[in-house]
């Protein structure tokens, strides 16, 4: 795909590289491939799944890191108005939260060794 720079917009248009994502991936899928390679059913890998998820989201609404091994780590992070005083620092500050994801040495190993190919 031919994109302008957009830094230097007068710049002839260059061609890009960019990922091209197939389907979603969705919790069901998860599970049955998770249940083909163990000896739990597709329903109980479901079950852990989801329990796991509802597990993750608790610990970070209650301030915690989450981290899953080599896969990476959760956190929550915030975006505020600065205030003058610790008094007047209340939520209300508060403008933005979002879930960070940092990698860890398994996914980052993986994104170093992945093979990628054209497509047209």
């Amino acid at each position: 795909m031919s994109r302008k720079n957009p830094q230097d917009l007068e710049a002839q248009e260059k061609f890009y590289a960019i990922p091209v994502h197939g389907n979603v991936i969705e919790l069901e899928k998860l599970a049955k491939r998770a249940a083909a390679k163990s000896s739990l059913t597709k329903g109980d890998c479901y079950n852990v799944i989801d329990n796991f998820m509802d597990s993750i989201m608790e610990y970070l609404e209650e301030g915690q890191r989450v981290q899953l091994g080599g896969v990476g780590t959760f956190r929550i992070s915030l975006k505020s108005e600065g205030a003058e005083t610790p008094e007047e620092l209340t939520s209300a500050n508060i403008k933005r939260s979002r879930i960070v994801f940092t990698p860890g040495v398994e996914l980052k190993r993986m994104l170093r060794d992945v093979k990628y190919k054209k497509v047209l």
